[in-house]
């Protein structure tokens, strides 16, 4: 028997508000799925989602830097 997937919407929660525009999301998750949202905000909605979530993150220069320029080729 084949199993059906339940129907879920992945997202996406930039962890730098300031590189990662709302446009610059958009054609970002574009590239994996239809499907997939990018969410952004301010720092402190990113914290509260992230508790509400359970999700723990770190920003390290060195990484945002690595990460910054792959996004560059998707920013308007």
């Amino acid at each position: 028997r084949t199993k059906t997937l339940p129907d879920i919407t992945p997202i996406l929660i930039t962890i730098d508000p300031d590189r990662d525009t709302p446009e610059a999301l958009a054609a970002y998750v574009k590239e994996f799925s239809p499907k997939l949202i990018g969410l952004t905000g301010t720092t402190a909605q990113i914290e509260q989602v992230s508790r509400a979530y359970r999700v723990y993150y770190s920003q390290s220069a060195e990484i945002s830097s690595s990460i910054a320029s792959h996004m560059k080729k998707y920013k308007h």
